[in-house]
């Protein structure tokens, strides 16, 4: 509030004006000059170059006390805007619209000003006139809009405002990051630019609702990029009103969900897999069970009537079961370990030589199929743990000779490649489909193909996988040249001197 009332009036001496030399017409002019500033709708004022506000017409008064200003505005200015604006009464600067921001305890007012030079009857700058306004309210509505465009344009999800006839009102930047489009690029086109074409009905159907005040909320659907890709959406969709409450666009938002629908396409696959895991647990594990016990009740009570070859048949069919139990049962066990290894303890290790003396073992077991081995000169010295590593080779080993014809060559080769070691194991079977070459590592996936020529689970290349990740190394499944299929194991050489070459194995 003032402490005392201004009036508007300028003293002879500060304008320079002697009414001993004015004419009848010029005092009359000054009058009606001084009744027009005195009552005119405006806030004016004049301020001195020290910022004093020195006249003050009556808006200005009532302006000025509802600021709760005194005789200045500079207690209520902060530091740097007064400076800005002392610079500029100094240089007898006019200007416009420049706006302070007055706080008085917690109310916080705007002005704007705009200014022109007041001068002496001498031409000497005395200050500045002043025609005030009261913008608060604008500066309100200008710094909210402000605000909702930064939140908006700094959210992650796509923003895109639509007139009804579909034509784009505005696009963020989460918008230009998921459709590829550029803000310029989309304002002013056809919001049908990022629908498929065979989608493009969808929009109808969306404006209809709108039109009768609906939001669509969380419709899921498929947009296109830019380069033509599609990608997964949802959309929630608001009618956007006047104030009359007219709808007069629509706001989108859309984000995008390839990821989660990616996830929960991976959640069916394995909850189906998981299904078929138990089927095929409860086959391979109940078949060889029944012939066990079958077989053992035979021998108790037929055993002095059976022939001898006949009891040796028996032992090996038992043995046989025992033994492909204890492959699923030990596939089982090393992968739930293997996904809770946080690192093996490797140590140096030839892979050829280890390679070579597993298939040798191999050879000397009675078995339908001939392997073939191949080694370079180097051994291949790797980090490695012997256990995983047999385990790896065996796996392949059984893999290639259950999907191969008897009498078949299944070959393995050990050999150096750049600064991997590698371990290639080839057949001549039922081959793999390029596409399903990632998907065989899966767990308990098994092809119609391989379901078709053979029993299994699915666990044994998922096991392979995991152990040579566990030793910072790769396997992948190609194609036969021939066809049949190509497991190729890569882990990564040693450095000469680390001791692996003094090992036999």
């Amino acid at each position: 509030m003032f402490s005392r009332r201004l009036d508007y009036r300028m003293e002879k001496e500060d304008s320079g004006v002697s009414t001993s030399t004015n004419t009848p017409s010029e005092i009359g002019n000054d009058a009606r000059l001084d009744d027009f500033a005195a009552n005119a709708p405006a806030a004016l004022c004049l301020v001195g170059l020290d910022g004093a506000i020195r006249a003050t017409n009556k808006v200005a008064q009532m302006l000025l006390a509802g600021l709760g200003a005194t005789t200045t505005l500079k207690p209520l200015c902060q530091a740097g805007a007064w400076a800005k604006l002392e610079g500029l009464l100094h240089d007898g600067a006019q200007f416009e619209d420049f706006v302070l921001e007055l706080r008085s305890g917690d109310d916080v007012r705007c002005v704007a000003i705009n200014s022109s030079a007041w001068r002496d009857g001498a031409q000497v700058l005395q200050g500045a006139r002043w025609a005030l306004r009261d913008v608060t309210s604008r500066e309100r509505e200008t710094r909210a809009r402000a605000l909702i465009d930064a939140i908006i344009d700094s959210s992650h999800d796509a923003i895109v405002s639509k007139q009804l006839d579909g034509r784009i009102m505005s696009w963020n930047r989460a918008a230009e990051r998921l459709f590829g489009y550029t803000a310029e690029e989309a304002v002013g086109q056809s919001i049908l630019m990022i629908v498929p074409a065979d989608r493009q009905a969808e929009e109808d159907d969306v404006l209809a609702r709108l039109q009768n005040g609906e939001i669509v909320d969380h419709f899921q659907t498929v947009r296109q990029r830019k380069d033509g890709s599609l990608v997964q959406v949802s959309l929630t969709i608001s009618p956007v009103r006047d104030r009359t409450g007219r709808i007069i666009g629509a706001s989108k938002v859309a984000r995008d969900i390839s990821e989660q629908k990616a996830q929960e396409d991976e959640l069916r696959r394995l909850l189906a897999a998981k299904d078929d895991f138990l089927g095929l647990v409860s086959h391979e594990l109940r078949t060889p069970l029944t012939t066990l016990k079958g077989t053992a009740n035979v021998l108790r009570r037929h055993r002095q009537r059976i022939s001898e070859p006949d009891q040796e048949q028996a032992l090996s069919d038992i043995e046989r079961g025992a033994d492909q139990m204890l492959g699923i049962v030990e596939n089982m066990l090393t992968l739930a370990r293997a996904e809770t290894d946080n690192g093996a303890e490797l140590e140096p290790v030839l892979l050829g030589r280890l390679a070579g003396q597993v298939v040798r073992e191999r050879q000397s077991q009675p078995g339908t199929h001939h392997l073939v081995f191949e080694a370079d000169e180097n051994p291949l010295p790797v980090a490695g743990d012997v256990g995983y590593l047999r385990l790896i080779l065996a796996n392949l080993l059984s893999n290639a000779a259950k999907y191969s014809p008897a009498g078949s060559e299944i070959r393995v080769y050990a050999r150096q490649a750049g600064e991997m070691g590698e371990l290639r194991v080839e057949d001549s079977g039922i081959g793999i489909k390029p596409e399903e070459a990632a998907a065989i590592f899966s767990p308990f996936f098994r092809s119609a193909n391989a379901r078709a020529h053979a029993s299994g689970i699915g666990l044994g290349l998922t096991v392979c996988m995991r152990l040579a990740e566990i030793q910072s190394g790769t396997i992948e499944a190609t194609p036969g040249a021939d066809g049949g299929a190509v497991f190729t194991l890569r882990l990564p050489l040693l450095p000469e001197g680390d001791g692996a070459a003094e090992l036999t194995v």
